[in-house]
């Protein structure tokens, strides 16, 4: 009876540790990331261009910008999960995918050129 208590307990845990959790907002996804205890939400304004809002998991922002004027719209998106679990956002002229272990994001553009964003900062990946 342990034991067997033990194997159900094992595959649950294993479950939940497998299941990422996102959901298709209007303008983007909204993702958990349990393992950095934090909320993604990937806001898009055209098929070029998106916001990046990371928060404490549960916290919402209203987030407010002086100098964007512009407002999320409904873009054509093709949202995917990768064989390692990432979740991969597609317009006609970027790829965006977040690394649901680590919140990375990595982009993509039409043109085969890849960026990766850590935190604030924009690097180019050879």
């Amino acid at each position: 009876m342990k034991r067997e208590l033990i194997f159900t307990f094992c595959c649950l845990l294993t479950t939940l540790v497998w299941s990422q959790e996102y959901q298709r907002t209007e303008t983007g996804i909204k993702a958990s990331i349990f393992g950095k205890k934090i909320d993604v939400e990937v806001q898009w304004f055209n098929a070029n261009s998106l916001r990046v809002l990371k928060m404490p998991h549960g916290q919402s922002v209203d987030k407010k910008s002086l100098s964007v004027i512009a407002r999320p719209e409904k873009t054509a998106l093709k949202v995917s999960t990768s064989e390692d679990g990432n979740i991969v956002m597609k317009s006609r002229l970027l790829t965006v995918k977040l690394d649901t272990k680590t919140g990375v994001l990595i982009y993509e553009t039409k043109y085969f050129l890849k960026m990766r964003k850590d935190n604030a900062t924009m690097l180019k990946i050879k």
